[in-house]
């Protein structure tokens, strides 16, 4: 019995000297906790995904007490709701951050970009992308064997086995960044969500010159530079053959898509884009003098009921631009639309932000409490336009006399067309049968004479012709005169023999004559 009172005391003892020791010492090298740091990690959505940056959310509480500021810190889960409430506890205030989203830069579906290998091994894309460069021609692209959905702790990306292509849900993604982590080939990346979830990126990164990138993937980024010459902010830069959009600098102005032959730049959850039709070409019409147009003062009065303001006052808030990021051709359009619409609801100005959406909101609210205004005294009629004399038709011009060649043709009767190759002086045309017509004679018939006294001449001798000399190779063609001759517009071909015979005997009758004279 007393052994067992000895041990008992013994150590009884023994544990209080120990209590105290650990006392002291805890008193000693006490460490000091910021009562804060409890009440910042409280706040936290304690989700520890590691995507601000920290291990933890207890990481991120210690970080912004010892900081003392919320300069570069965020919760990507909690967002900026989360954030305000920090500030609260810490005194500070919380500075209006842009929510990121993952984006997938591989438009490399089973379609865009055919398979040449089959990967037979385990279905991780870390030992994938050590083993080889992927099932494709391209060796930057996804490989699809889904280890970002397997990191990812909101459910928010899955792979589409259609596509063969992880898919992000918008509403479910936080931007924690741990699927960029995971992925071996860097396809994933963070970036601004955007007004309406609206976003424009180049989904493609083989960095291959143009030809090769183009043979794996019928998408794929050619290193053209049309998206970059066209960009009216400087936002894309094509560098390693391959063309990249900061999502900093980038308006949403979509001029880069219109341009892009391969179709890699992507522009999500936009509307769709509106072909601009030339107008057509219209004959100037006179039209009576216009009013002149209001003066810059006066457009930012509201029309007439004060329910809604002028479309150009509106459109004089707008950066005029002119892109199209908004969804309208241009910023008169845009504008004509707020009127139209009788409020803004889901417009959106790309390029001026929530500065000039603010402005616009404003004078609609302006315009909407304002007095309705009086009716403005129609313009007065401009004169009408004296009516114009019309002028007495002009005096024939006087004809110039005609040449005794002229009276012969409309005498005769035919024209250059109806005698063809054969000139006007030397033929014409009578029944179908080409009579040569000596020019002098034909003119002394057409041409009026004048009286003139006889002139007693003596007379010639002259040398007997035989009948072929009638005939000239103009009147008849290209038709030997032997051979032929014409008759009511038929060439009848005649034995030369007879021909020849015919002339001999009347040569001979005409020497008989001439010799008994």
């Amino acid at each position: 019995m007393n052994l067992i009172l000895i041990a008992v005391i013994s150590l009884g003892i023994i544990a209080f000297v120990a209590a105290g020791i650990l006392y002291a010492a805890s008193k000693k090298f006490a460490v000091y906790e910021d009562p804060r740091i409890a009440q910042v990690a409280e706040v936290l959505p304690q989700a520890n995904c590691g995507g601000c940056g920290y291990p933890g959310c207890s990481g991120l509480a210690g970080a912004i007490v010892k900081a003392g500021s919320l300069e570069g810190k965020f919760c990507p889960v909690g967002g900026q709701p989360v954030m305000e409430k920090v500030a609260a506890v810490m005194g500070l205030t919380a500075e209006q951050t842009e929510p990121m989203v993952a984006v997938v830069r591989c438009n490399g579906t089973c379609a865009n970009r055919p398979r040449l290998t089959e990967y037979d091994g385990v279905r991780t894309c870390a030992i994938a992308a050590a083993t080889y460069g992927g099932e494709t021609g391209c060796s930057y692209g996804c490989l699809g064997c889904g280890d970002c959905t397997k990191v990812c702790k909101f459910d928010a990306i899955h792979m589409n086995l259609e596509t063969g292509l992880p898919e992000v849900d918008d509403e479910k993604c936080t931007g924690c960044g741990a699927c960029t982590k995971a992925c071996p080939k860097g396809v994933i990346e963070l970036r601004y969500k955007g007004k309406n979830n609206r976003r424009v990126y180049v989904r493609c990164i083989n960095k291959d010159k143009g030809p090769v990138a183009k043979k794996a993937c019928s998408v794929a980024c050619i290193a053209c530079g049309k998206c970059e010459k066209t960009c009216p902010f400087g936002a894309i830069t094509v560098e390693n053959n391959v063309a990249y959009i900061d999502f900093m600098k980038c308006k949403s102005c979509r001029k880069c898509v219109e341009v892009c032959p391969q179709h890699s730049i992507i522009d999500l959850n936009f509307p769709p884009l509106k072909k601009k039709e030339t107008p057509a070409v219209e004959a100037p019409k006179t039209e009576a003098p216009k009013a002149e147009a209001p003066k810059a003062a006066a457009l930012a009065q509201p029309v007439q009921g004060g329910a809604m303001p002028s479309a150009a006052a509106i459109e004089a808030l707008l950066p005029q631009a002119n892109c199209g990021g908004c969804g309208f051709d241009d910023c008169p359009a845009f504008a004509a639309a707020v009127v139209a619409d009788g409020g803004v609801g889901e417009k959106f100005c790309s390029v001026g932000g929530e500065e000039v959406m603010a402005k616009i909101a404003a004078l609609l609210a302006s315009a909407s409490s304002a007095p309705a205004a009086e009716a403005a005294p129609a313009p007065e009629a401009a004169p009408a336009p004296a009516p114009v004399k019309e002028e007495a038709p002009a005096a024939p011009a006087k004809e110039e006399p005609k040449t005794p060649e002229d009276l012969w043709r409309e005498k005769m009767g035919y024209t250059a067309k109806a005698i063809g190759l054969v000139p006007i002086p030397q033929s014409r045309w009578c029944n179908g049968i080409f009579k040569p017509l000596p020019p002098v004679t034909g003119l002394e018939k057409a041409a009026p004479k004048t009286a003139e006294a006889p002139k007693a001449e003596a007379p010639k001798a002259e040398a007997p012709k035989s009948a072929f000399d009638a005939y000239t190779p103009k009147g008849i063609g290209l038709i030997t005169i032997l051979q032929s001759r014409w008759s009511n517009g038929i060439f009848k071909p005649e034995a030369p023999k007879t021909q020849i015979e015919k002339a001999e005997a009347l040569n001979a009758a005409l020497l008989k004559e001439a010799a008994g004279k």
